[in-house]
């Protein structure tokens, strides 16, 4: 992915999962970050500041800071199957069709 004119960048269609994202132009060191977590309905920043530098030289960050959602003030939760199964419903069937 290649950032506009301002540095921005936005990779649309990944999957869930975790990641490692890089960052490299000629003439400054690669950065790398790892484990960048994507959840369902998030946003996530990685920003960079890259290092004026040889093309072989990468700085690798391990110690990343909890990811927060900056981009809304939405609040979101993974609901996985066992515990959709387990809600109070009150008598209601959250199968079936209405």
């Amino acid at each position: 992915m290649t950032t506009n004119p301002q540095g921005l960048y936005v990779v649309p269609g990944l999957v869930v999962g975790s990641y490692d994202v890089q960052a490299q132009v000629k003439g400054f060191k690669t950065q790398v970050r790892r484990g960048v977590t994507l959840i369902v309905g998030s946003n996530v920043i990685v920003d960079f500041s890259l290092q004026v530098g040889e093309i072989a030289e990468t700085v690798d960050v391990q110690d990343l800071p909890s990811q927060v959602e900056t981009t809304s003030a939405e609040m979101t939760a993974f609901v996985g199957q066992n515990k959709m199964q387990n809600l109070p419903l009150n008598g209601r069937n959250a199968y079936k069709a209405r």
